[in-house]
């Protein structure tokens, strides 16, 4: 199949830890920009509204959102998707990898995976040094990242204020048990599939650090590809990202 008719097809767009679909709006706009007809953006389940969501988040956890993102591409008539997600988005869209419909995958700075976790230090000091987070663990509740760790583990060498770096990064609550899930390393990537498979991995990542994603090469035979100036989040709104994409993903 030609990049013309991939451009057909659906491409699901799936965002990360305390965000929305957002955060993914770049991504939309630049591969609509290059003829992809089909693009959806979307957006977790409880991740909507950040008050009344709060109850059924905490109950939410990686594989929930899987599975909802899996039934969401059974309910569309095409036989071939494709599916781009960033952090946690990212090792939902590698835990889709398997799916008899999904031909690519692109998973940028993706969350951790089982026999693929490195420590991650930064992380670490933020959660033990904080009584907030620690109180959010310990009791199951949903997690608010604070502003100064958006800056310090997200967007470190953004030069931008707190507050802007907030706005854009669309700071919400997010499950304890999806977080749980990923610092435990609990999900397993299927390691047969028909479906083309890139890692695109910031060098500069503090949160998802860059030797877990050479483990993934490594033990799953995922090409990667390295960002050599990028942190967490700063690929995704590279004016270039859509001819990234295509160029390495669908060529």
């Amino acid at each position: 199949m030609n990049i013309e008719q991939f451009k057909k097809n659906p491409v699901f767009l799936i965002h990360g830890m305390w965000s929305d679909a957002r955060i993914m709006s770049n991504i939309e706009d630049k591969l609509t920009a290059r003829g992809f007809t089909s693009v959806i953006n979307c957006t977790l389940p409880f991740h909507h509204d950040r008050n009344s969501d709060l109850p059924k988040l905490k109950r939410a956890g990686i594989r929930y959102y899987t599975d909802k993102i899996k039934r969401k591409i059974s309910e569309y008539p095409e036989k071939e998707v494709s599916i781009i997600g960033h952090s946690m988005g990212g090792l939902i869209a590698l835990l889709c990898s398997g799916h008899e419909k999904v031909t690519h995958v692109a998973a940028i700075n993706p969350a951790p995976a089982k026999g693929c976790f490195v420590c991650n230090a930064h992380v670490l000091y933020s959660i033990l040094h904080n009584p907030y987070y620690l109180w959010c663990i310990t009791t199951g509740q949903p997690i608010h990242i604070l502003p100064k760790d958006i800056k310090e583990l997200c967007m470190n060498k953004c030069t931008q204020s707190v507050d802007d770096i907030r706005g854009k990064f669309y700071a919400l609550p997010e499950s304890t048990k999806a977080i749980k899930d990923a610092l435990f390393c609990r999900m397993h990537i299927p390691r047969k599939v028909n479906s083309r498979r890139i890692v695109f991995s910031s060098l500069a990542d503090r949160i998802t650090p860059h030797k877990g994603h050479v483990k993934l090469q490594n033990s799953l035979g995922i090409e990667t590809v390295h960002a050599r100036e990028e942190d967490h989040t700063s690929l995704l709104l590279r004016p270039s990202i859509g001819a990234i994409l295509e160029a390495n993903l669908f060529c």
